[in-house]
């Protein structure tokens, strides 16, 4: 009745409200102590590597052909959005090269392919159609402007209880994403972190499975397991189906034996 659909309806807002302050309490107790330390250490680092002024280089691919450019790692800038009830924080620099890349594309489907590239990626560009005589588009020249921008974001998850990283246009253009608890960020992470940073520890985010990686696992795990059902639910049917077709069989032979 009414009266009831309303007490379980307060008996859940009751149970989700206990939920989001435990889920808030280990922000306070777990998270957010990390990341002010992710805060504070990444604050320091970017001071330190504007002052050092180390001279990372690193070739990005810069066209949808494959096309390689070595840009110089700088910039480096940090932003959070509180020092104390610390939630996100970005670590933010750059990949450049004072020259603008300058490539030509033959074809339409060249063209069209260098566009969605640089598109997705956001990179800016300028391309210039050249036509023949009918205004039919021959091939195109490209201007890529050589910048890179990468971000490292930290952002604490209170819904899981972890502190995920989004990384962008590090290792390769694009984005990827991973989720570490608290206890995770020891000395030993934060210097690995430094050191990945530096380009000099490639393996760093290769020790953690990306969300991404760990979404394809449930889902074959998942997928397996229809599989097995279906196994299993076919099997019983065939196995009774045989004991029907054995009823049949032996209502038969008991059939003869009467008319005998």
């Amino acid at each position: 009745d009414l009266r009831q659909q309303s007490e379980n309806l307060k008996s859940k807002e009751q149970q989700e409200k206990e939920r989001q302050a435990k889920l808030h309490e280990h922000y306070r107790q777990a998270l957010q102590p990390k990341m002010i330390q992710i805060y504070k250490f990444l604050n320091e680092f970017a001071e330190h590597l504007n002052f050092i002024k180390p001279d990372i280089q690193i070739p990005y691919q810069l066209n949808a052909e494959g096309l390689l450019v070595t840009l110089k790692q700088e910039n480096y800038k940090i932003q959070v959005d509180s020092v104390e009830q610390t939630k996100l924080v970005n670590f933010r620099f750059e990949c450049t090269n004072p020259k603008d890349l300058a490539f030509v594309a033959g074809d339409k489907q060249s063209i069209d392919k260098n566009i969605e590239y640089l598109q997705r990626y956001n990179l800016q560009f300028q391309c210039k159609r050249n036509k023949d005589e009918k205004f039919n588009v021959t091939n195109a020249q490209f201007s890529v402007k050589c910048i890179v921008p990468i971000v490292f974001v930290f952002k604490a998850n209170i819904e899981n209880s972890s502190i995920d990283l989004i990384c962008t246009n590090f290792e390769t253009l694009g984005s990827s994403r991973h989720a570490f608890k608290a206890h995770h960020f020891t000395e030993k992470f934060f210097d690995d972190l430094g050191r990945y940073i530096l380009r000099q520890n490639p393996e760093f985010l290769k020790l953690n499975i990306s969300e991404d990686a760990i979404e394809q696992i449930r889902a074959q795990i998942a997928e397996e397991q229809r599989q097995r059902l279906e196994e299993l639910k076919q099997a019983e049917r065939i196995r009774a189906e045989e004991e029907r077709q054995q009823q049949t069989e032996s209502s038969r032979f008991r059939l003869f034996k009467k008319v005998e």
